[in-house]
């Protein structure tokens, strides 16, 4: 070592010496642990699990691995024979195979039919099944219906004048007014889903910027539904001289069906296996409360366990959606086994399967409650915990004092970027409470930027901090409730 080091290192020790001093860490915070809700986050989001698909052995499996941690924590099961297991019924599909062909119209010879040039197009890029479709290898014409809403009731048709019987069609998202209640219930996938195929329809492809899956529909054995880019629509609405910004801007502006067949046709085949009679489980236990006056009463706090399963070859691992999620039940079901003292009311702890199917495993949860319970105090939902950096949340009607009580946990953290009421059902669990006027409170992380329903939701874009934050502000703000 050279002798005209030792000043500069004496002088770092003395620096770090004093840093030591000057700035003391921090109490930590024992009760929540981020490396142990990471690690819950990437076992759950790993290939045995086989992407969690409610139905299948691996969700099957992943549903027994955490009943199993709620059992080593002391919580009781949901039934003394069933165990930590409520079981529901629930169908599933796998689809293994997909392919789709553009038949685009060419120069047409001198008296004769158009030529089509063939355009091949690539699964994840240009298309996706979605992920209940049945099978068939089917060639049929293109017709565009707008929203895709039938409703003469109230006036609007984007299926009115057009014979859609073996044809493939094709929709945006949304409605003519989205500000309009009346449209809302039919501005709903499966409302969509049901509308086409009673018109005939071979196929119902929506048009998106993401190409992203989706297990939730009903499946019908020749029925094709699924999705295609915004690039594709372009290359199919060029045969008007349009694009598809034009045609969708369009929409929006004139607020009346713009609908029209096309010349282009469509090749599609789909490859898939379905299974009708499958099990779903939601993962149940809970811990009684320390009044005999309000155990009675439960807070439940749940996400869903559940996501979208292995299709095309490739594994939808859901670590973000929603294995974060459920790391933070998880942890705020430990932390909660520790207290020397439960809190008066009871608290169940619920990771929801077929949260991606239509909520089937919330839904059933709400009909068919624990048999000690005799009343819903309210409920945290907890969906997408992994990404971003601070906290979004949704509260329903009448929740004034579940707002004052999340508030009041936020305040030394301040993580909280977004506080909004939730007035419609939607695809998380929250909305089986809404439909039953259960008060609740739904925690997502802001998600910047997050993959969604692809398979590059792996562990690698997950931050450990951000769910614990989560979990610390849900953890004060469910003893405030449950402790009142």
């Amino acid at each position: 070592m050279k002798k005209t080091m030792i000043p500069v290192i004496l002088l770092s020790a003395v620096f770090l010496a004093f840093s030591a001093v000057a700035a003391p860490a921090p109490p930590k915070d024992t009760s929540i642990d981020p490396c142990e809700l990471y690690g819950w986050c990437k076992f759950l989001s790993q290939p045995r699990f086989a992407g969690r698909l409610t139905g299948h052995e691996g969700f099957a499996e992943a549903a027994r691995w955490a009943g199993g941690k709620l059992r080593e924590w002391g919580l009781r099961p949901i039934d003394p024979v069933s165990g930590f297991l409520q079981e529901f019924p629930v169908s599933y599909t796998l689809v293994d195979e997909a392919e789709m062909v553009l038949r685009l119209p060419g120069k047409a010879a001198s008296g004769s039919e158009p030529e089509f040039v063939e355009k091949r197009l690539a699964p994840r890029k240009d298309f996706l099944p979605y992920f209940f479709s049945g099978s068939a290898a089917r060639e049929a014409g293109l017709v565009f219906v707008g929203w895709g809403i039938s409703a003469p009731e109230i006036g609007y048709d984007d299926y009115a004048g057009l014979d859609v019987r073996g044809q493939y069609v094709l929709c945006v998202q949304g409605s003519p007014n989205s500000s309009d209640p009346a449209f809302a219930p039919y501005n709903r996938h499966l409302v969509r889903q049901k509308t086409a195929r009673e018109k005939g329809a071979a196929g119902l492809l929506y048009i998106q910027a993401a190409i992203v899956g989706s297990p939730n529909g009903e499946w019908q054995a020749d029925f094709l539904p699924g999705v295609i880019s915004t690039a594709v629509a372009d290359t199919l609405f060029a045969e008007r001289g349009l694009t598809n910004a034009q045609v969708t801007q369009s929409l929006r502006s004139f607020g009346r069906p713009l609908s029209f067949p096309l010349r282009a046709r469509l090749r599609y085949t789909v490859r898939a296996r379905h299974f009708d009679q499958a099990k779903g489980y939601n993962v149940v236990g809970w811990i009684p409360g320390s009044d005999p006056a309000l155990r009675g009463e439960y807070l439940v706090i749940g996400g869903h366990l559940d996501h979208l399963g292995r299709h095309l070859g490739e594994t939808y691992y859901g670590a973000n959606d929603n294995a974060s999620g459920s790391a933070v039940v998880l942890g705020l079901a430990r932390a909660l086994s520790r207290r020397a003292r439960p809190l008066k009311r009871s608290v169940v702890f619920v990771l929801f399967g077929g949260e991606e199917m239509n909520l089937a495993g919330s839904r059933y949860f709400v009909d068919h409650p624990p048999a000690a319970l005799k009343a819903f105090d309210a409920m945290f939902n907890f969906d997408m915990n992994g990404v971003g950096s601070g906290l979004a949340c949704y509260h329903g009607a009448g929740a004034a004092e579940l707002v004052a009580a999340l508030r009041q946990a936020d305040e030394g953290t301040k993580l909280l970027r977004q506080l909004d009421e939730a007035t419609t059902p939607s695809g998380s669990d929250y909305a089986a409470f809404l439909l039953k006027k259960i008060p609740f409170l739904s925690f997502f992380s802001d998600n910047f930027e997050a993959k969604f329903h692809i398979p590059e939701d792996t562990c690698y874009q997950v931050n450990p901090d951000i769910m614990a934050d989560i979990a610390r502000v849900a953890l004060r703000a469910a003893i405030l409730r449950a402790d009142r």
